[in-house]
């Protein structure tokens, strides 16, 4: 094990005809990415109903304990209403999430706009941390709820 184990490669596509084709599927991927994206902000934001009330609850909380990712959805209403701290009392896990997600577009947007058929190196690095983040958090929140009965978000006490 190197330091190359935290990288994987992409290849760029160009300069053949079938690159025409998938240079224009990337595009269309982003695109239609950026929309749902747009579509999920713009329902997180307009939910003033209580509509993600049931869609809160997880099958985890039918043998009582919070999954790994409990409260990302509430995490990411309260970041959009900018409510730091309600978000990072959901679950912090959020901001590592976030960073993965704007770190790997951003990695495919330039790749795109490089246009360049050299390999380029992206990090696994930022997976890595947010899976472990989400492990440590889910440890560390079912401790504090069965040792100490502290429940930060109220879903079980």
């Amino acid at each position: 094990m190197g330091k190359d184990q935290y990288f994987t490669t992409i290849q760029d596509h160009s300069g053949s005809a079938s690159s025409a084709g998938a240079r224009r599927f990337t595009v269309f991927y982003f695109t239609l990415n950026g929309a749902l994206i747009l579509l999920l902000t713009a329902f997180l934001l307009l939910d003033s109903t209580g509509v993600l009330d049931p869609l809160a609850s997880c099958p985890w909380q039918l043998i009582g304990i919070y999954c790994p990712t409990c409260g990302l959805t509430r995490a990411a209403h309260a970041l959009l209403r900018l409510d730091l701290l309600a978000a990072t009392r959901l679950n912090p896990c959020i901001f590592l999430l976030l960073y993965c997600v704007f770190y790997y577009e951003a990695v495919g947007f330039f790749a795109v706009l490089r246009r360049c058929g050299e390999p380029r190196r992206v990090s696994r690095l930022p997976l890595i941390l947010l899976f472990v983040g989400l492990l440590v958090f889910f440890l560390l929140r079912n401790l504090l709820l069965f040792l100490f009965l502290i429940d930060p978000t109220g879903d079980f006490l």
